[in-house]
């Protein structure tokens, strides 16, 4: 029993923090056999204790930090579990004398009425917490009460009638799908975070979460700061098209403006998108022309109203196989927002099915991470990414990465890394080559090259000096102030790298795109040292 590899998933399941699969993979297999009836009771009741933990925390009873000590509490006594099956034991500890059976017997039947209890508990409270839908509603929007809206107006109402209008012209949508308000949720007191708002999702079986807040403009107008999450099932395979493709699905947007219409027209083209429905042209007009009526009322509309459209209009030119149109709309949003992670994830992934990969790896390296459902299609494309783009020691270090999270199959490490091995060999020969031509001609460009090989290798110290004794020759090449900065950001030195570009622009190197770049990293760099 100590190899069996049902065991050995769910640890890696455990690790990756999917608790509720874990315990209900577990206990499905303890049932089936009868030897095990005292650990499959014990595990429903650690199931019941996580459900009541979830919904305390969906009720604010639990805070953030207490609600992680009592999942890692779960998760061990989850392991506690599979060690004594793996061991050969039926039960936690040896059964009592027949004299003090009475006692045992006793206590298992408190604890069989506390979890029948509990379960009733749980039952109801759910029933209470989330409205009903029609078991015919394949795809069930829920829109939350909007926190701050007062007692006179909540426009979750006014959203709810305009998306469920654009739903019924879809003749695709208004059979499966419809959108309600949950007027009993407590938003002022329970206003959820991302994660909160999946647990909320996955408890009322939900596809779709809309909520937000009415801010007060300073000209005393009010705008509605509007957040939606879809989510998908996780399972399927890990092959590449469908890696792909579950990144693309990603979704998790904000917009902020004062027309509920807009609002609801959006919300529509995301559950189009999502649904993989064609979009109804008129949404695509409305929303253009209701952009363009804001922008022209109101100079100061905020950018993030821009942002929403262009990432889902990206979303139906991906949905319509049109990458360069999607590509063309992730410009624009991090053109406003830079560390845009869902802009640069998608960008990336789509710059990779295009074959442009040093683009697409520079997209996906500024991600700096997913959640675990996404997180073994984010490591795949990323490897990919690298190794297409000549970066074979990046290439490793995420293979290592995965290794340590279980986040991909073994074999497909195992694969990866014979490609990993084969690519740097080829990337030594090319340095060593590049190198002789350098030291024989002492050629600019062959010195960079060298430097370019060597950075990817790692040898960051190596490549620095190479890009130096260009620069004492030519200030100005631009190639060899980009190899520079790269190396020096390899060694993780982000000071060093800004005083290169510095001392670069003073001798007159043309600097303006390298510029955007370095700020962006500095910014992250600043973040994390402030976080730690």
């Amino acid at each position: 029993m100590a190899n069996n590899p049902f065991f050995a998933s769910l640890r890696k399941q455990l690790s990756q923090g999917e608790l509720e699969a874990s315990y209900e993979q577990l206990v499905a297999w303890l049932e089936r056999s009868p030897e095990y009836a005292e650990l499959a009771n014990m595990a429903r009741i650690n199931q019941a204790e996580l459900y009541q933990v979830k919904a305390e925390m969906l009720k604010g009873v639990l805070s953030n930090e207490e609600a992680r000590r009592a999942y890692n509490q779960l998760t061990d006594k989850a392991l506690q579990i599979i060690r004594l099956v793996e061991a050969g034991k039926t039960s936690l500890e040896a059964r009592p004398p027949h004299r003090h059976a009475w006692r045992y017997y006793l206590v298992g039947g408190v604890v069989a009425l506390a979890v029948v209890a509990l379960g009733v508990w749980l039952y109801l409270s759910e029933t209470q917490e989330c409205p009903r839908f029609g078991k015919e509603v394949q795809v069930r929007v829920l829109i939350l009460p909007f926190k701050d809206a007062g007692p006179d107006y909540d426009p979750a109402i006014d959203i709810m009638d305009e998306l469920n209008d654009w739903i019924e012209r879809s003749p695709r949508l208004s059979a499966e799908a419809i959108a309600t308000v949950h007027k009993r949720f407590d938003i002022e007191a329970n206003y959820p975070n991302s994660a909160e708002a999946i647990a909320l999702m996955r408890r009322c079986d939900v596809q779709m979460l809309v909520w937000g807040k009415v801010r007060k403009r300073p000209n005393g107008s009010q705008a509605l700061d509007v957040r939606y999450r879809l989510i998908g099932g996780t399972g399927g395979s890990l092959a590449a098209d469908t890696a792909v493709q579950r990144l693309l699905a990603a979704t998790e947007e904000a917009s902020l403006t004062s027309e509920p219409p807009v609002i609801g027209c959006m919300l529509y083209i995301a559950l189009s998108n999502y649904r993989r429905v064609p979009v109804l042209s008129d949404a695509l007009r409305v929303l253009q022309e209701s952009l363009a009526t804001l922008a022209s009322k109101d100079k100061s509309t905020p950018a993030s109203v821009d942002t929403t459209a262009s990432l889902l209009l990206a979303d139906h030119y991906i949905l319509n196989n049109q990458p360069e149109e999607a590509i063309a709309e992730y410009n624009k949003v991090l053109e406003y927002y830079p560390d845009h992670q869902t802009a640069h994830l998608k960008r990336g992934v789509l710059y990779l099915q295009t074959a442009q990969y040093e683009a697409a790896a520079r997209d996906l390296e500024a991600v700096p991470h997913l959640d675990t459902t996404l997180l073994p299609a984010f490591r795949q494309v990323r490897i990919e990414a690298f190794l297409k783009s000549s970066q074979p020691e990046k290439a490793r270090q995420e293979l290592d990465q995965a290794r340590r999270e279980g986040a991909l199959p073994v074999e497909h490490i195992k694969d990866k890394e014979q490609e990993v091995r084969d690519s740097i060999a080829a990337m030594e020969i090319r340095r060593e080559q590049l190198e002789r031509l350098a030291t024989r001609t002492n050629d600019p460009k062959a010195r960079i090259g060298a430097a370019r090989a060597n950075l990817a290798l790692g040898n960051a110290d190596r490549a620095s000096q190479l890009a130096s004794k260009v620069l004492r020759q030519n200030p100005r090449d631009t190639h060899a102030v980009k190899v520079a900065i790269a190396a020096e950001l390899q060694k993780g030195d982000t000071t060093r790298a800004v005083n290169v570009l510095e001392q670069a622009e003073r001798k007159g190197a043309t600097v303006k795109g390298i510029r955007p770049e370095l700020r962006r990293i500095i910014q992250k760099d600043s973040l994390r040292l402030h976080q730690q």
